[in-house]
């Protein structure tokens, strides 16, 4: 039987301040990267969803001063020149503006 299916969580306190004098919104673009360091892609097959690019937002809390835009994980599979097997990592996204 293998590992089994895990959710993971975070949270983390951004400080954006932005020119009240703006006319278009900025879009913010948040990114984090979940890999391992201890197992190469043969030994941890890292994936995403096989059914969607977007991430499942479906708890999601909405924020009172920001607003979803866009979400998206993209797996990346890289060859190093330090060692013949590849590395995996899977890149999240998500694209907030103010309200």
């Amino acid at each position: 039987m293998g590992p089994e299916p895990t959710i993971l969580s975070s949270r983390s306190l951004f400080h954006v301040s932005r020119a009240k004098e703006a006319e278009e919104p900025e879009i913010l673009l948040f990114c984090s990267r979940f890999m391992s360091w201890t197992y190469d892609g043969t030994k941890l097959n890292l994936t995403h969803s096989r059914w969607t690019d977007d991430l499942d937002i479906s708890v999601y809390m909405p924020h009172p001063d920001w607003e979803v835009v866009h979400t998206s994980g993209k797996r990346f599979e890289v060859k190093c020149d330090c060692c013949p097997e590849p590395c995996i990592d899977i890149t999240y996204s998500l694209e907030v503006r103010p309200i």
